[in-house]
């Protein structure tokens, strides 16, 4: 008797595979620069999204946010994207990197990508409910508190006075000159101590895995 079991479901992998590909598509890109004139700490704070982060020169910040549309209703999810706002502020010494008019966004379609460039000797925080994030270049302290998602972070050995990392479900690694740091336990989790003045807090509370390298 034949069945028609593989060819459907060859068929439903392949229309998923297709949809998928035609998903990834830029709807809408948003900069601003920010000049840090008071501002003592860089704070983003998303609810969803892939967020890059580079330290530089200067005393500007850098920021470009890009939207895509992950559904075949690009008419319907543009106009979603149009909504959203990118909404700085200064507060209480903060430069807060947030987005508004984001309501459920990523469940109709939308997903973001924040790369930001700004004063490597800034501290820095990062909260963002998932999505994965990459820093490299920055100088002093870094806190990130994460949902879920994957963080991998590019330092210097030198200047780094801890290491901190807890990771709900996942992996967790500490390279170094000398060798590799493995988280151990439950949640994996990391402390190291160094010899420079900035420190270096993860923590991840779903699922995701955290690379860190000082070199």
């Amino acid at each position: 008797m034949w069945k028609p079991y593989p060819t459907i479901l060859l068929l439903c992998a392949s229309l998923a595979l297709a949809d998928g590909l035609a998903a990834q598509v830029e709807v809408r890109t948003l900069q601003q620069d920010l000049v840090l004139d008071n501002a003592t700490q860089v704070h983003i704070d998303l609810s969803f999204g892939n967020v890059t982060v580079e330290g530089i020169d200067g005393g500007t910040a850098h920021v470009e946010l890009t939207l895509e549309c992950s559904r075949t209703d690009m008419e319907a999810c543009k106009r979603r994207a149009n909504r959203v706002q990118l909404a700085p502020r200064v507060r209480r010494g903060d430069l807060q990197i947030r987005l508004k008019r984001t309501p459920r966004a990523r469940l109709r379609g939308i997903k973001a990508k924040l790369h930001v460039r700004m004063p490597r000797q800034i501290p820095l925080e990062v909260d963002v409910g998932s999505g994965s994030i990459y820093l490299n270049g920055l100088q002093s302290h870094v806190n990130i508190n994460s949902g879920g998602g994957d963080v991998d972070l590019l330092g210097v050995r030198d200047q780094t006075a801890l290491v901190n990392v807890d990771v709900g479900f996942g992996n967790a690694d500490l390279w170094l000159g000398d060798g590799r740091v493995q988280g151990s336990g439950w949640p994996r989790s990391i402390d190291w101590r160094g010899s420079g003045k900035a420190e270096i807090n993860v923590d991840v509370v779903g699922q995701g895995d955290v690379s860190i390298r000082l070199e």
